[in-house]
């Protein structure tokens, strides 16, 4: 099965297209991923929503919205300009997440008191530090263990 689940940032504004024969809707955008570490450069990557879900990206999301975004992962085969063939990924959607985005995210409230909602900081997601210090003792590994007087 191809799932993608990614973490992402529009950096197009949703471009709201329709098929010439059915009129079926399509929002083309790109979106940007974080790279794994901190020298890593981000990736872009082309998405395209379909039917209710593209009416739905174009009236709700725009550029510069964090989103998650599930959906299939397809390899595109295209002529470019000078008319060498390119492949490029392409992330077919079939759900968006809100993270941080323009549109109200719901709410629901426990208590007068205390509100809770759906969004979660980017930054929580973050590795957390190395807790190894120089004052950290470590075990030796027993390396003279005799393996086959284990009882059965």
């Amino acid at each position: 099965m191809n799932t993608c689940i990614l973490m992402a940032k529009i950096v197009s504004e949703p471009e709201l297209r329709y098929t010439q024969d059915s009129q079926i809707p399509q929002t083309h955008m790109l979106i940007e991923i974080e790279g794994l570490g901190a020298n890593d450069t981000p990736g872009t990557l082309k998405a395209i929503g379909w039917g209710n879900t593209a009416s739905e990206i174009k009236e709700k999301y725009n550029q510069g919205d964090q989103v998650i975004l599930t959906g299939r992962l397809a390899m595109r085969t295209f002529e470019n300009t000078s008319g060498t063939k390119e492949k490029r990924a392409e992330l077919n959607i079939s759900h968006v997440y809100p993270i941080t985005a323009s549109i109200p995210v719901a709410t629901f409230t426990e208590s007068k008191e205390s509100t809770e909602t759906n969004v979660v900081e980017l930054e929580s997601f973050k590795p957390k530090a190395n807790t190894l210090t120089e004052d950290t003792e470590i075990s030796p590994v027993e390396t003279n263990k005799n393996l086959d007087d284990i009882p059965f």
